[in-house]
C-alpha cells in the first residue's frame, strides 16, 4: 500500500484515478481548495497555501492540474491562466514537497498536442521534437515545470488525447449535435483526432504508479481522422453523416486561434506504453463508443 496526493483529484478524471488507487488498497488524499471529506487535504496554488500536516509520508504524487484549453476563448488573460494553472502549479508543488524523503515518484499530466504538424503521415512518438505553434509550447513549458521534481526523484509524463466519458469532457459539446443528427466533421475533416476512454486514463495513470514507471507517454488510443470520428459518434447515436464539413475560416472566424484545437492535429503513437506491458480496454474507436453508449 501507497500514499498517493492527487492535485486537481475532484474532477472526472481525478475520481477515477481515486477510486481505482482506493480499490488497489492505496491510500489516497485529494488536494482541494474547498475540503470537505477527511481524506481532502486544504491547498490553494494560486495563493501559495497548503496544509502540509498530512503530507508528510508521500509516495507518489499525481498532478492532473491545468484549465480546459477548450472552455474559453484564447484571449492573452486566458492564456495567463492556461499557463500558470499548469507550470506554476508543478513549481508550487516541487516547492512543498522536494523536502519529502518518502516521495518515489512524481506524475504529472501533459497533452497529446505537442507534436510537430507535418509530415501528416508520421505517427508521432515521445522521442519526437515538440512542434512550434502554441500547444506544443505551452505543452514544452508544462512537461519542464514537472521535470523540476527530477532532481530528487523519476518522473512521468502522461500526454493525454481527448477523454472520452458519457457526461463530462468533449463529448458534452459534441453529443447534442449527435443525437440530432446535425454534427459535421471540421475544416477539411482529415486532421487526425488523438482520444482515449476515460476508463483507460485512469487505468493507465494506475498502472504508471504502480511500476514506477518513468519518461514520457502518449495516452491514446487509435487515432482516427476528423471525418471518421464524426461518423462513428453519429453511428454511436443512431444517426448518419449527411451535413457538409464545417469551412475551416469560418471556424477561424469565430474561435480565432483556438480553432487549432479542431482544425489540427498529430497521430499520437501509443506504442511505447504498451511495450511497458499497459493494456487498453477501449483501444478502437468503436468499442468506447459502444461501451459509452450501450443501448444505442
Amino acid at each position: 500500500m501507497a500514499k498517493v496526493i492527487i492535485a486537481g483529484g475532484t474532477g472526472m478524471i481525478g475520481q477515477r484515478i481515486e477510486k481505482l488507487l482506493i480499490e488497489n488498497k492505496h491510500d489516497v488524499f485529494i488536494l482541494t481548495r474547498s475540503p470537505k471529506k477527511e481524506n481532502h487535504i486544504a491547498w490553494n496554488p494560486k495563493l501559495k497555501s497548503l496544509d502540509t500536516s498530512k503530507i508528510e509520508g508521500t509516495n507518489y504524487i499525481i498532478n492532473l492540474c491545468g484549465e480546459n484549453i477548450g472552455e474559453k476563448r484564447w484571449s492573452q488573460k486566458r492564456k495567463n491562466e492556461l499557463y500558470s494553472s499548469r507550470i506554476e502549479t508543478n513549481e508550487f508543488l516541487f516547492d512543498q514537497f522536494h523536502g519529502v524523503n518518502s516521495l518515489k515518484l512524481f506524475l504529472s499530466a501533459s497533452g497529446i498536442s505537442c507534436y510537430p504538424l507535418e509530415p501528416a503521415t508520421k505517427k508521432w512518438k515521445e522521442s519526437d521534437p515538440y512542434g512550434v505553434n502554441y500547444l506544443s509550447v505551452l505543452v514544452k513549458e508544462w512537461e519542464k515545470s514537472a521535470d523540476l521534481f527530477a532532481r530528487i526523484v523519476p518522473v512521468a509524463k502522461l500526454r493525454t488525447s481527448m477523454v472520452l466519458d458519457q457526461k463530462e469532457g468533449a463529448l458534452q459539446k459534441l453529443l447534442p449535435l449527435a443525437k440530432f443528427g446535425v454534427l459535421s466533421p471540421m475544416g477539411s475533416g482529415k486532421q487526425w483526432m488523438n482520444w482515449i476512454h476515460a476508463e483507460d486514463v485512469a487505468r493507465a495513470y494506475v498502472f504508471t504508479l504502480e511500476n514506477d514507471l518513468e519518461g514520457t507517454y502518449n495516452l491514446t488510443g487509435e487515432p482516427v481522422n476528423n471525418v471518421d470520428f464524426t461518423r462513428a459518434l453519429l453511428h454511436s447515436q443512431g444517426r448518419k453523416l449527411i451535413f457538409p464539413k464545417i469551412p475551416s475560416f469560418l471556424l477561424k472566424l469565430i474561435l480565432g486561434q483556438q480553432a487549432t484545437i479542431v482544425l489540427d492535429g498529430a497521430f499520437g503513437d501509443n506504442s511505447l506504453l504498451k511495450e511497458k506491458g499497459f493494456s487498453y480496454k477501449f483501444e478502437k474507436l468503436s468499442s468506447a463508443l459502444t461501451n459509452l453508449f450501450p443501448n444505442k
